[in-house]
């Protein structure tokens, strides 16, 4: 409230007489308060309130890495509910710290908002992903680049791709959800290389470790991509990078069509 409005209100402290008065606004014309309340500078237009601006150091990037333990608290419970099912088990498991699961529980709009923030939001970003593992790495960026291919930054691409290769020489022996979530990060790479004017430098060497690794059909890679973050258009595209890998050899057995890649 303005101060001269404040000002005004004070009279009525210590003086009795002020509180008997009334001070309702006659009908000729508006009281003492709302004279004082007209002299308030309006606002100026686009200025956010305190409550919808972000504190300095409201992001993920100012929090410590703290692994919930269960049982987890009603807010981190209610955060892993709008997550998808493979994201939701590796919580479960400890493997995503806290800040990569708030990350996990943003809609489109807040990522897209986030990416068009400044270069100081992005080098604090930047800097808490430093600190995490390369798994948490791989899902923090393939959750960024999956809701931003269009429009998404290159550095995240190729810090996505190096991560998955990264991640894939270090876990030489993953627990299985672990390694569908590897699976995951490569088609997410593998299938943006398909949107043009995307190319990444380790494009290739993901796909190779891709296929490598894991020895799956592309219908089999989907089926594990669904659990995560996934959709027709990321299918369409993974097919697109990888079926000329793949040679078709029908009728091997009667009922079976036996598949081996290049």
């Amino acid at each position: 409230m303005h101060r001269n409005a404040l000002r005004y209100l004070g009279q009525f402290k210590d003086n009795e007489d002020l509180r008997k008065h009334d001070i309702t606004a006659s009908t000729k014309r508006p009281s003492s308060f709302h004279d004082a309340l007209s002299y308030a500078r309006p606002r100026t237009k686009g200025t956010i309130s305190r409550k919808d601006a972000l504190p300095e150091n409201s992001s993920s990037t100012s929090k410590e890495l703290v692994y919930p333990t269960l049982p987890f608290s009603a807010e981190l419970s209610a955060r892993l509910t709008r997550v998808c099912e493979g994201f939701r088990e590796l919580a479960l498991r400890r493997i995503l710290s806290t800040p990569v699961i708030e990350r996990l529980a943003m809609e489109r709009g807040q990522i897209v908002r986030l990416a068009s923030r400044a270069t100081r939001d992005r080098e604090q970003s930047q800097a808490l992903r430093q600190k995490l593992t390369p798994m948490e790495r791989l899902i923090w960026l393939g959750f960024s680049v999956f809701h931003l291919y269009t429009a998404t930054y290159q550095l995240d691409r190729e810090e996505m791709a190096e991560t998955f290769l990264e991640c894939s020489r270090k876990m030489v022996h993953g627990s299985p959800i672990e390694n569908d979530g590897l699976l995951w990060g490569g088609c997410v790479v593998t299938a943006t290389k398909e949107i043009e004017g995307c190319s990444l430098v380790q494009g290739e060497a993901v796909t190779r470790t891709l296929l490598s690794r894991f020895k799956m059909s592309i219908e089999q890679m989907n089926d594990v991509a669904q659990k995560f973050l996934w959709n027709e258009s990321m299918s369409s595209c993974l097919t697109a990078a990888l079926r000329h890998r793949f040679i078709v050899a029908p009728k091997i057995e009667e009922t079976a069509e036996w598949r081996t890649w290049l």
